[in-house]
């Protein structure tokens, strides 16, 4: 694909997560649960075990984070994906926490915050100018065509052509993710809009 078919057909690109996270986004940009793991001192298990839960991070010095639990990835399911691939299990949840994801479809952020598990949760909503991103990190970037962190079903196939660049991402796809290999951490000059939803309720931030 094309970078200008890309921005032509993806000009905004988003990414939601706990509403707590904003100072830490301001702080650091869009880290990769790798970065946050490193920058908060945590337990880096927690890069190559699937997450049934959400966990806290806390830093005496760097405030609060969050990493998303990982529920929709059946391991089970995931391993029989990853088969005949190079990829063990360990090896694509490592992945997958080396990079930031936002999505294509801003109807992808309803379909979230309208599960269960996250009902009555305030959401920090970034909204993202895909030409700016691209400009600054186009070599860093990779799409997929799939949700990469689910694997609620044993059908399908997951490994390294899960990620593929702008260049070698086939034209007649749909992009559904686009992630960042290393996170975004000048992401102040691609953000354009920055919200707080709650329910119905959504309040523009500075």
């Amino acid at each position: 694909m094309r970078v200008d078919d890309l921005v032509r057909r993806v000009p905004r690109l988003f990414h939601t997560t706990s509403a707590q996270a904003w100072p830490g986004i301001r702080a650091h940009g869009l880290l990769t649960a790798d970065a946050l793991v490193r920058l908060f001192e945590a337990d880096e298990n927690l890069l190559t075990r699937r997450r049934p839960v959400a966990h806290r991070l806390t830093h005496p010095e760097h405030g609060v984070a969050r990493l998303r639990d990982q529920r929709p990835m059946n391991e089970k399911h995931l391993a029989r994906m990853l088969d005949g691939t190079a990829m063990t299990t360990a090896d694509y949840l490592r992945r997958i926490n080396t990079m930031a994801f936002l999505w294509a479809d801003p109807a992808r952020l309803d379909q979230l915050r309208s599960l269960p598990r996250y009902a009555g949760e305030t959401h920090l909503v970034l909204t993202v100018d895909t030409a700016s991103l691209l400009g600054a990190h186009l070599d860093d970037v990779v799409l997929t065509r799939i949700n990469s962190g689910a694997a609620l079903f044993p059908s399908g196939r997951r490994g390294p052509e899960t990620f593929r660049s702008v260049a070698d991402f086939p034209d007649c796809d749909r992009v559904v993710e686009l992630a960042v290999s290393g996170g975004v951490p000048d992401l102040d000059r691609h953000l354009l809009r920055v919200q707080r939803w709650h329910g119905d309720q959504v309040e523009d931030l500075d």
